[in-house]
C-alpha cells in the first residue's frame, strides 16, 4: 500500500499559501490571472473528489467482499449432508458495475431433478425492507447456524450501505458544484 501522509502535507501547505493569499492587500496581484487559476483550480479539485469517490467506493467493495466471504465460509461448513442445519438456504452476494454498488441477499429453494440425482436450485431474491438494512424477519426461515452469521453480516453490510449512499451524495455535489462553476466562469466570460 501506498504512503498517505504526503497529500496532507502538501493539503496543509496548500491551504497556507491561500490563507496567506486570501488576507494579502498586494496590489501587484493580477487579480484576472488569479481569478483563472482559482476556477482551474477548483475544477480540478472537484474531478479529483469525484475520482477520489470512485475509489474510495472499491474499497467499501473489497470490505464487502471480504464480510461476504466469512458468510459462506460457514455456508460451505455446513453443507455435508451429515451437517445440522444441512442444506442453509440463504445466500449473499456482492456486486459493483458502472459504480453501482450492491450487497443483496437470495432466499435458495432445493427442488429434486426430475429422473435424476441431485436438486435443481432456484433462488428467490429478497427485498430490503428498510433503506440500509433488510429486516430481520426476512430471514425467519434460516437454520440455527445461519441466524447469527447473518445477522453479523447484514449488520457490517448495513454500515457499508449507509457509508456508500453518503459517498453518492459527495460524488452528486461534487457533479452540482463543478457544474455551477463553469456556469459561473461562462457568466463572469460574459460581462
Amino acid at each position: 500500500m501506498t504512503d498517505t501522509s504526503n497529500p496532507f502535507t502538501t493539503l496543509e501547505k496548500q491551504i497556507a499559501a491561500w490563507n496567506t493569499f486570501v488576507s494579502s492587500d498586494d496590489k501587484k496581484i493580477d487579480h484576472d490571472e488569479a481569478m483563472l487559476f482559482t476556477h482551474s483550480s477548483s475544477q480540478q479539485y472537484l474531478r479529483y473528489v469525484h475520482k477520489s469517490v470512485e475509489l474510495e467506493q472499491l474499497r467499501y467493495y473489497y470490505i464487502a467482499r471480504r464480510i461476504s466471504d466469512l458468510f459462506w465460509q460457514h455456508n460451505k461448513a455446513h453443507r455435508g449432508k451429515d451437517t445440522p442445519g444441512y442444506p442453509g438456504h440463504y445466500g449473499c452476494r456482492v456486486r459493483l458495475r458502472d459504480r453501482k454498488f450492491e450487497m443483496y441477499w437470495f432466499y435458495n429453494e432445493f427442488t429434486r431433478k426430475r429422473g435424476a440425482d441431485g436438486y435443481n436450485i432456484i433462488s428467490h431474491y429478497l427485498s430490503r425492507g428498510d433503506h440500509y438494512h433488510y429486516l430481520r424477519s426476512t430471514f425467519s426461515l434460516a437454520q440455527d447456524w445461519e441466524k447469527p452469521v447473518i445477522e453479523f453480516v447484514e449488520d457490517n453490510f448495513a454500515v457499508i450501505r449507509r457509508a456508500n449512499a453518503n459517498l453518492m451524495r459527495v460524488r452528486q455535489l461534487c457533479s452540482w458544484n463543478n457544474k455551477n462553476l463553469i456556469e459561473k466562469i461562462e457568466y463572469s466570460n460574459k460581462t
